[in-house]
């Protein structure tokens, strides 16, 4: 479907001349011969100004830029030689995308050629993006093409989406379109969304609007999602404010949330807050969410808050949960499991022997699971060295079942062997038993030469 928009051209250009000259000495002295002019080589002197060297055609620097090897870099510079050619004639910057053959450097390409198109001549940015094949380079174009469509005339863009669109498309335009709208006109942008949430590929827009709101202007969008009524549009309407908010102010963010009531204070806002907030003040965050009146969130909040204190500063979230841990029994033990995960991505050494001194069993247990879990993924053979120093105990178990459960899927020999060592016959025989016949599910060939070998074990596990 074309499209042709009435729309207004800027004025034109300021062409600015520069004039050059030269400056003349004294005329020479009655009867003194004129100097013999000598000539640059002859001197040595350094001849006149070069000529600017040309710059490389836009295909030739495109065809550069392409060959870089560092993925940033090459993006950044698509990005600027998409902008600096289609400054000038867009039509042409958008014909050397047909010469990029890779799909993610040519939706940065296409991407950076609409926005400068769309805000000169958005119904030819939008027809050149109908007109790609279908795909998620069209899918992407569109919601561009869309999004500086909407900066001038939002409900067409509205009406496109709507009527060319069905599908993942639709809702990817839709979002953009109403971003860009609520980056202008918030209240009406919101109110659209919160009215069409239910239409088809509407579901994200009301997000996309108070988070664009909040963004820009967050006492105002506060103000107009603390007037919604109840019902699901408003749990999505604080979920992306809290969110947004909670990047720039999360204390005041804080404060507006606990004054919604308990209503307001679900899961995903709590939490989403508390993991803001402990980036820049984790004690703050954690009093925090202990204070939140349901159990559940209180518990999600504060293990977010103090997973992020641990990756930071985890001798400092020890002291804490040290001191609050018998206010908050309820809390507490999804607090130590975090603070144990958050220090082991750090230093899973450290954490440990933090955890191999605590004293409640289940908490040590919770928590060690945590440790040596994110410890198998990162490095099994030093957690195999940490279990070779460490005599059996339960927590020397709790290692050698994560690192058994690491190596299952690729070395099932290997894991069973270790998973036979665990000090608790029925434990090991139980955890043996499952790498086993999930070994068998993958590959019966391997499982059963592996039992041939191992007779009596095998036997075990026959039920």
């Amino acid at each position: 479907m074309k499209i042709a928009l009435k729309h207004c051209l800027g004025p034109a250009a300021t062409l600015v001349a520069f004039a050059a000259g030269f400056s003349l000495g004294k005329p020479e002295s009655p009867g003194m011969p004129a100097p013999a002019m000598e000539s640059a080589h002859s001197t040595g002197a350094s001849p006149g100004p070069h000529p600017p060297v040309a710059k490389p055609a836009p295909a030739e620097r495109l065809s550069d830029t392409l060959a870089m090897l560092d993925t940033a870099r090459r993006n950044r510079r698509l990005r600027d030689l998409a902008a600096e050619v289609s400054a000038s004639d867009p039509a042409s910057a958008w014909a050397l995308q047909a010469q990029i053959a890779g799909t993610a450097d040519r939706t940065e390409f296409c991407q950076e050629t609409l926005t400068a198109w769309s805000a000169k001549d958005p119904a030819a940015a939008l027809n050149a993006a109908a007109a790609l094949p279908t795909g998620s380079l069209r899918t992407a174009c569109l919601s561009t093409a869309l999004q500086g469509l909407a900066r001038q005339d939002p409900m067409a863009a509205l009406d496109y989406a709507a009527s060319q669109l069905t599908g993942s498309p639709r809702e990817s335009a839709l979002t953009a379109i109403v971003g860009s709208w609520a980056a202008q006109n918030p209240p009406a942008a919101a109110d659209w969304a919160r009215q069409n949430l239910s239409n088809p590929g509407a579901s994200s827009t009301l997000r996309a609007a108070v988070a664009t709101w909040a963004d820009s202007t967050p006492a105002a969008a506060s103000q107009w999602v603390a007037g919604l009524p109840p019902g699901d549009s408003t749990t999505i309407a604080v979920s992306a404010l809290v969110e947004t908010w909670a990047e720039q102010t999360p204390a005041e963010t804080a404060a507006w949330l606990s004054s919604q009531g308990v209503s307001a204070l679900t899961d995903a806002p709590s939490e989403a807050l508390a993991i803001q907030w402990a980036a820049s003040d984790p004690l703050a965050a954690a009093e925090w969410a202990i204070s939140l009146p349901r159990t559940m969130t209180a518990r999600a909040s504060a293990a977010h808050a103090v997973g992020e204190w641990a990756a930071a500063a985890p001798e400092e979230a020890v002291a804490w949960l040290s001191s609050k841990a018998q206010e908050i029994p309820q809390l507490a033990p999804a607090l130590y499991q975090s603070l144990a995960a958050g220090w082991a991505g750090q230093d899973a050494l450290a954490s440990a022997a933090w955890v191999d001194g605590l004293t409640d069993p289940a908490v040590q247990g919770q928590s060690a699971q945590s440790v040596f879990n994110i410890w198998a993924s990162a490095d099994t053979d030093g957690l195999s060295a940490w279990i070779d120093q460490h005599p059996a105990s339960p927590i020397a178990d709790h290692a050698r079942e994560q690192l058994a459960l690491s190596r299952s899927d690729t070395a099932p020999a290997d894991a069973l062997s270790v998973a036979l060592q665990l000090a608790e016959p029925q434990a090991a025989s139980g955890l043996a038993r499952r790498i086993f016949q999930d070994w068998q599910a993958r590959d019966l060939s391997a499982a059963g030469q592996w039992a041939v070998a191992n007779p009596a074990v095998a036997r075990s596990f026959q039920p």
